[in-house]
């Protein structure tokens, strides 16, 4: 279940594919720190924390310090980890399970018998090994020879056997936490299971002590068994907000990670709790473990936090971990100021050497402006600070997500999810333009001449601040618009299918994707006469002859993913989607980059949605290795059409199609694209 934690967050994910130049000049920079944790192992001294896009960290001074363990791990979105004896298994969603005995410093895989990769979770014991998985005929398997070879163990699960999100083991008793059938039970290593009286439920986390069974769902309840599920009390506290996502126990203390009210302690059993947050930034707690005395916490954006006295207290240790989603960018002079995925906003002054964290750390920053002397981010709603992140307060613009911010004066204006908004005084209070119930991506001004790109309605255009909009699409062949970028009177527009070039302010549109290695554009950023362009599919493109032939200047960035770039004085910043910050000195790219052939795909593939599972919104990328007609079509569990995402002849390329599921109950649903004579099916997951 690890992996639907971050199903909520992401929008897109950007992959830096190498190209061919010969000379690579990207720089990790040293943060921002934090990031995703998901999973803890304790084995003696020795910490082992897993995150979602980074793989494995060590620590040996009790979660005070970390260091990567990746060599040989293929895949770095952690799932699981347990620790049996002299051997550490690994589970990742995509790439299988890994195990290592030697502590970490190599992995080996050890699912290519199974051949199902997307693990859930997984639990050792002695030479026993369960995993679950959610590919499609999955479910638990048991391997007692260390991977070697695995049988399925789901007699009696039922419906329930791919949606084993956690698995406990108290003696000869195996437990597994199922999601909608609850708590199933096994007294013969899997072979049969029957469920308990807790058998209606989401069950995300479960732990046991001595015969004491706690288990967490997605109701924000915890429940309690004393005779291996044959009763159940519920133990929760109304004050519990979210999911439980992570149980742990040490003695008497039992500790509940929540999804959206950080830490509860309870020290009789449930019977009361208190929360225990001081100095805890994040509210979403995936992951709870002891070391030593330490209490450990893994959050959804801030990393690691560490307590030295059961919850009381709480600072962050990510020495090591630099895990964050980066979002957005803005800069002023050579501060550059990175908006991050619920781990804030951070400040670097010296090109990224260092960074220190300005606040709003719980917030998902999807853009950032300066406006005077207000700094201001845009989330779910907007915030702003006349102190540089010392104090933030809110605005009138709330509980709206806010994805792109841009200043004229004292007038900024915010592109959010119902329309574009305006502010007359740096910020601090909002009205709505007449650009109203629709989605804005992107945002651009020069001028009197304010643009707004959206999510499928193409550009418009406004000359009065907001007052009326009119489109200007002539010649924009596709109406998904990503980014925005002006340079003196030069327009250009990315789209989920190309680049588009024009010079009278949008009343004409041309394509300039010529030599273009992906045609889905994510972000663009113009110094001079040198434009660069972020694709979905990871390359960071560079044109000195506005767009006629591209460079591929992408070579260097190690397996890492993007979203936003930024030019700060002569240097070319790009935010990852799981490494922080990389930069590169513009000389270096405009003197070393060399020219990269377009390569079309060679196959029909039909991708995984991602995020997966996903609330309300997914993407669905496909590849086609030549011209055809094509049908991308989603059904329920029962057959019947939800949506015809796409219907049409398409040349051959790499494509996205965008599936919003309002008014659709949370459930399982299939995808299935229709090619030519060949037929792909996969399986998304709908949670609200």
């Amino acid at each position: 279940m690890k992996h639907l934690r971050n199903s909520f967050f992401i929008l897109a994910l950007f992959y830096f594919a190498n190209s061919s130049m010969l000379v690579s000049q990207w720089k990790e920079t040293n943060g921002p720190y934090g990031g995703k944790v998901e999973c803890f192992a304790v084995s003696g001294a020795m910490t082992f924390a897993g995150t979602w896009g980074v793989g494995v960290f060590l620590s040996t001074d009790n979660g005070a310090s970390w260091v990567p363990i990746n060599n040989g791990l293929t895949n770095y979105y952690v799932s699981a980890i347990s620790v049996s004896s002299n051997s550490i298994f690994v589970g990742t969603y995509g790439g299988g399970v890994f195990f290592s005995t030697n502590n970490g410093a190599n992995w080996k895989s050890i699912t290519t018998d199974l051949n199902k990769l997307h693990i859930i979770t997984l639990l050792s014991s002695g030479n026993r090994l369960f995993i679950s998985t959610d590919d499609d005929y999955g479910g638990v398997f048991l391997s007692t020879n260390s991977g070697v070879n695995w049988t399925p163990v789901n007699s009696g699960l039922s419906n329930y056997a791919g949606s084993v999100f956690s698995l406990a083991i108290s003696d000869t008793n195996i437990f597994a936490g199922t999601f909608g059938g609850g708590v199933f039970l096994s007294t013969d290593n899997g072979q049969h299971w029957n469920a308990t009286a807790l058998n209606n439920n989401d069950v995300l986390s479960m732990t046991v002590s001595g015969s004491k069974l706690f288990v967490g769902t997605r109701n924000n309840d915890v429940f309690l068994s004393t005779d291996n599920g044959a009763n159940w009390q519920t133990i929760s506290s109304t004050q519990m907000k979210g999911w439980i996502y992570s149980l742990a126990i040490k003695d008497s203390n039992l500790f509940a990670g929540t999804g959206d009210s950080a830490v509860f302690l309870s020290t009789n059993n449930g019977a009361t709790w208190t929360s225990v947050r001081t100095g805890l930034a994040n509210t979403e707690v995936h992951a709870l473990t002891f070391s030593g005395n330490n209490l450990l916490a893994g959050t959804l954006g801030g990393g690691v936090f560490l307590s030295t006295n059961n919850g009381k207290n709480w600072g962050s240790s990510n020495n090591g971990i630099l895990n964050t989603e980066v979002r957005s960018f803005t800069n002023i002079d050579t501060n550059l100021y990175a908006g991050t995925y619920r781990g804030g906003i951070f400040l670097s002054s010296d090109k990224g050497a260092t960074w220190h964290s300005i606040g709003l750390t719980d917030e998902m920053v999807l853009s950032l402006a300066i406006s005077g002397s207000n700094l201001v981010a845009g989330a779910y709603g907007i915030f702003v600070s006349s102190n540089n992140g010392e104090i933030w307060n809110s605005t009138n613009l709330k509980q709206n997500s806010v994805y792109a911010l841009v200043t004229n004066g004292t007038n900024v204006f915010a592109g959010t999810y119902t329309g574009v908004f305006r502010s007359t005084n740096n910020g601090i209070n909002w009205t709505s333009t007449s650009l109203t119930n629709i989605i804005i991506n992107a945002l651009a001004i020069n001028g009197q001449n304010l643009f707004a790109g959206t999510s499928g309605s193409g550009i418009f255009l406004s000359t009065n601040s907001g007052a009326s909009w009119s489109a200007v699409n002539n010649g924009l062949a596709n109406l998904a618009v990503h980014t925005i970028a002006i340079s003196g009177s030069n327009l250009y527009a990315g789209t989920s299918g190309g680049l588009f070039f024009s010079t009278n302010n949008g009343t004409n549109w041309i394509p300039i994707n010529t030599g273009l290695l992906n045609t889905s554009i994510t972000s663009i950023v113009v110094s001079d006469t040198n434009l660069f362009v972020g694709t979905y599919s990871g390359n960071v493109l560079f044109s000195t002859n506005n767009g006629s032939s591209w460079r591929d200047i992408s070579s260097g960035l190690e397996n890492v993913y993007f979203d936003v770039m930024a030019i700060v004085n002569n240097d070319l910043f790009v935010g990852t989607f799981t490494r922080g910050v990389w930069t590169r000195p513009l000389s270096q790219v405009i003197t070393s980059a060399t020219l990269s052939p377009t390569e079309l795909p060679k196959k029909l593939t039909l991708l995984q949605n991602y995020p997966n599972p996903f609330n309300s919104t997914t993407q669905i990328n496909y590849e086609l290795p030549c011209k055809s007609f094509v049908i991308l079509m989603v059904y329920n569990t029962l057959g019947q059409t939800v949506a015809t995402l796409v219907n049409e002849t398409k040349p051959a390329g790499d494509y996205s199609a965008t599936f919003e599921a309002k008014g659709l109950p949370s459930g399982i649903y299939f995808y299935r694209l229709q090619y030519s004579n060949s037929i792909q099916t996969k399986k998304l997951i709908l949670l609200k």
